[in-house]
């Protein structure tokens, strides 16, 4: 069987008798001998038995942990075919769900990483026992298979190690996981890389963690602080209820920003920075910006133009609002509260310039639309992690504003997904 082209989720799609079939492992252009695995009325779910032709793009993932790991479903090609892969899906997902005519518009090249390996900058893990020992890791779907997080290739090196180092603790001070019916336990395990600095949070049952446990984590050299909560609930928003510190300090130094354990974190750093540098240049330094989404308020705090950016975590909004007033930036101005809504509010009763839209997987709400139509903002700039929702939001708009660039972050590389930053300017 010969695989087209590649799916949403990274996997090779072919056909048998005109019914598509999804191949976990299967790259564009190569020959392949499949079994089925699931038969719908729709389509179909295989792997690969043999590859009779392999494509010039396969490589080997260099993961011990790969075959049973859904986390990074690229990693078995080489890293300039993904960015190119990548940038086709993006193509084929406007075409599908938007009546722009792909073939004009600019959609530049991926920005790639200079290196795309150990970019993670932040993990949270169940704590489960597995082998006769508690370890850090994640079930895969459909499988009792647990796949181990203590060596993974996108992590950081200093969390692999950090993690490898508290499941020794754990396990020299016999601890347990959690359990459900009594709801004691450690639950999740959580850590933090910002700058140098390594934030730990467990969640975790009823009976809290143990003294002797938090005194020889804060110990470890690479410890800056320390937090847990207990939380039995089976929702598993834990930022929600709030961290107790046990140890170190209540906020992180990144770069000339203070950030504390429940606001917003950054995942790449690298690309994180890209992303306020295109969005940076594709504003007029003189447009006043409404910038929804906004979390920590990272970008928006390093953005020259005047500023009033919305989110509806306090905590994240709280950080944001002191680190303007700590490096005198008196342009900008923080909002918590509902995104939607609190834009709207703004949206009517103010004239801006330029509207930043941090989309969410939701994407974009009638209310809105209507806000932004009867606003008559000239500019917008959204960004999105999710390409069928950003398509579905571009067709929403195509009738009122002309799509000027597209510009693609490969934020979390060996995956499918892409940041995407679209510039669009009303007709």
């Amino acid at each position: 069987m010969n695989i087209k082209k590649l799916g949403i989720n990274g996997e090779g799609i072919g056909y048998i008798k005109k019914k598509v079939i999804f191949v976990q492992n299967a790259l564009p252009l190569e020959m392949v001998e499949v079994e089925i695995d699931k038969k719908t009325q729709t389509y179909m779910l295989g792997h690969v038995t043999a590859y009779k032709k392999p494509s010039s793009a396969r490589k080997d993932p260099e993961c011990d942990q790969y075959n049973q790991c859904m986390g990074c479903a690229l990693k078995h090609m080489n890293y300039a075919d993904q960015l190119v892969h990548k940038r086709e899906l993006l193509k084929e997902t406007l075409h599908k769900y938007t009546d722009l005519s792909v073939k004009d518009l600019d959609i530049k090249p991926v920005v790639g990483m200079k290196e795309p390996e150990h970019y993670r900058h932040i993990v949270a893990f169940p704590i489960t026992y597995f082998s006769g020992k508690l370890c850090v890791g994640v079930y895969q779907r459909e499988t009792k298979f647990l796949t181990l997080m203590d060596h993974c290739p996108l992590q950081t090196q200093k969390i692999n190690s950090l993690l490898v180092k508290i499941e020794d603790i754990l396990n020299a001070n016999n601890c347990r996981d959690y359990n459900d019916k009594f709801k004691k336990g450690l639950r999740f395990l959580i850590v933090r890389q910002i700058g140098e600095e390594m934030q730990v949070a467990f969640v975790t049952g009823q009976d809290g963690i143990s003294q002797t446990v938090t005194k020889e984590i804060a110990a470890l050299d690479e410890v800056t602080a320390l937090y847990y909560t207990v939380n039995t609930s089976r929702y598993q928003d834990f930022y929600e209820q709030g961290f107790k510190r046990i140890y170190g300090q209540t906020h992180a130094q990144y770069k000339d920003f203070k950030i504390s354990v429940r606001s917003d974190m950054i995942l790449n750093p690298e690309m994180d920075d890209e992303k306020t540098r295109q969005i940076s240049s594709l504003l007029d330094k003189k447009e006043e910006v409404l910038s929804m989404g906004c979390g920590s308020g990272i970008m928006e705090l390093q953005l020259e133009n005047k500023v009033v950016a919305i989110d509806d975590n306090k905590v994240s909004i709280h950080d944001a609002t002191e680190n303007a007033k700590r490096l005198e930036l008196d342009n900008k101005l923080f909002v918590a509260g509902h995104v939607n809504d609190q834009a709207a509010h703004h949206l009517k009763n103010h004239r801006y310039d330029a509207l930043i839209i941090n989309e969410t997987v939701d994407g974009m709400t009638e209310d809105l639309l209507k806000s932004i139509t009867l606003s008559g903002i000239k500019h917008l700039i959204i960004v999105s992690d999710n390409m069928s929702t950003l398509a579905k939001t571009l067709h929403q708009l195509e009738e009122m504003y002309d799509v000027n660039t597209i510009i693609s972050l490969d934020k979390e590389p060996h995956t499918p997904r892409l940041e995407i930053i679209v510039d669009l300017k009303r007709k």
